[in-house]
This record gives structure tokens, sequence and C-alpha cells, in this order.
């Protein structure tokens, strides 16, 4: 089975190619810049791979939350892509993609995971999730609270010591963190984080990280937070 999955929500812009047993990735950090790299890394995979948009049998689009601009690029690009091709599209939870991306850089085991996304102003999208890795390595995660808007504040006061943050706006939180916290940038994260969420999402029966979706009426979840389902 061919994977394609595609990561637009923040300034990251990132395509991962499941093929063959083998993920072929490109990442790379732009602004303003989604409508174009996006296409870009799309033809890159597929060509390293040998393969044409019509080998592709599923796509998992990152679907928020995240930024406007960053999430409609890649509905646009997806929708434009699988027009009257045999695909089916998977929309999933943008944070718990981002908590995935750094199973192969972060504590081993079991680890807290708090991904965050910046919204501006004293606020920021965020989520946490607990991830087991076994020892064949297997992987699980299990959220910990909703997927919400929350003030800087209060997202400060959730951080335990040793927790592993990811994501965008760790600097704007109100405190220094506990010293032995773990932090990884947006550069860090990628869409191989989406690949591992469809790999594992036989195991959340409840749709609860990734759902099947419509191509055609699919839209992205700009941030209600609670809208994630």
């Amino acid at each position: 089975m061919n994977i394609l999955a595609i990561e637009t929500s923040t300034s990251l812009c990132s395509v991962a190619l499941s093929h063959n047993s083998s993920i072929v990735e490109v990442s790379l950090n732009v602004v303003g810049k989604h409508s174009s790299a996006v296409f870009e890394q799309i033809t890159s995979v597929l060509s390293e791979a040998k393969l044409s948009i019509g080998d592709i049998d599923r796509v998992v689009l990152s679907a928020g939350p995240g930024s406007y601009t960053g999430l409609r690029v890649g509905s646009s690009a997806v929708k434009g892509l699988l027009f009257a091709q045999n695909c089916t599209l998977f929309a999933a939870n943008t944070l718990a993609g981002f908590a995935l991306s750094i199973v192969d850089v972060a504590k081993p085991s079991k680890f807290r995971v708090l991904a965050m996304i910046d919204a501006r102003r004293q606020h920021a999208y965020s989520q946490i999730f607990e991830i087991t890795v076994g020892s064949s390595g297997e992987i699980n995660i299990e959220a910990l609270n909703e997927v919400a808007i929350r003030t800087l504040t209060e997202i400060f006061e959730t951080i335990l010591p040793s927790d592993v943050l990811v994501g965008t706006g760790m600097s704007r939180l109100p405190e220094s963190l506990p010293s032995d916290c773990e932090l990884h940038s947006i550069e860090n994260v990628s869409a191989r984080g989406l690949i591992r969420l469809h790999e594992i999402a036989g195991k959340y029966p409840s749709e609860e990280f990734i759902r099947k979706v419509d191509i055609e009426t699919f839209e992205p979840d700009y941030m209600s937070g609670a809208t994630w389902q």
C-alpha cells in the first residue's frame, strides 16, 4: 500500500510517502510559500519512489488545529491532486501527528508529550499525550486531555518535570520550564508522524486521532478546539 502524508499546519511544510515498507520524506520550514512548496515536495517524494499520484492508495492530511492559511493550502492541494483518483483521504489530528513525529528522537519506552502550536496573543493550541514504545518497536498513544485553545499560563501549569514538548510557541510560555523537560522545535516535526498515526489507527475504533473523510466535502478544523470530531 502506498500512503502519502501531508503536514502544512504551521510554517513547516512536510510530505512523507510510505512505499514498500520504507518512508521517503521532505520537510522545509517555509513562511508564506506553502502553496508552491507542498507541490514540489509531493513531486519529489513520488519521483524518488518512481510513482505517480495515481499509484497512491491513501492520503493522510494534517487537518488541524493550526494556521488557517497552512491548513487551507494542504486541503486545497489534496482536493486538486485526488480529483477523479481512486484514493481514500484520512484527516488526522495535527497535534497527535506532532507527538508521533518525535518518537525516534525523544525519550524511550514511555513519556508524556505536550504538543502545542502558537495561536498568538496569549494563547496556543495544545494537547497532552502519553506515548509508549514497546520492546519490538510497537507504538501506542493516549490523549490525556482534549485538543483546545488554552492560555499560555494554563498550558504552563500542566507541564510536569521530564515532559517532552514539541511544536511552536514554547518560548512564549510565561515562566522557565523545568530543567529536565525535553524540547523539540517545529524542525523536529515531519509528516512521518501522520504515517505512524495511520499505521496504529486500527487500535482506536473511536476515530479519536484519525478519521476517513469525503474528499469533496472535507474542511480542516481551523480551530474551535472541540470541533475535531
